[in-house]
């Protein structure tokens, strides 16, 4: 079933008016999230995208994971994906790019949330 674009529309609209960038977590890394913008399909995939910035200059300490997690209306989570990022490799800033291609993901999908762990 394709989704028009009311319904496309609606779902981006919706998920970007109810994602919560977790910037406590994001700090203690030395990273800042943000931008995080969404383009929805009509065969039904959810791509999400966010600017990945270091707080201050320098290396990081360690690997990072950017979790992206969408929630239904119960705030239970339908979808999750991760971007990894090397810290040898991260110059400063990076666009992280998240696919979501479960059928149902945009039906179900109402909030997000982005966070940053650290790899050990």
């Amino acid at each position: 079933m394709e989704l028009t674009v009311e319904e496309r529309e609606q779902i981006r609209n919706q998920l970007a008016q109810n994602t919560e960038v977790l910037d406590a977590i994001n700090q203690a890394l030395n990273l800042k999230i943000s931008s995080v913008g969404y383009s929805v399909s009509e065969t039904g995939w959810i791509e999400a995208m966010c600017d990945v910035i270091a707080i201050k200059p320098g290396a990081l300490r360690h690997d990072i994971y950017i979790k992206f997690n969408l929630y239904d209306e119960n705030n239970n989570l339908v979808a999750a994906e991760e971007q990894y990022i090397n810290k040898n490799d991260f110059g400063g800033y990076a666009t992280a790019t998240f696919m979501f291609l479960s059928s149902g993901v945009p039906q179900r999908a109402r909030s997000a949330r982005v966070f940053a762990v650290a790899s050990h």
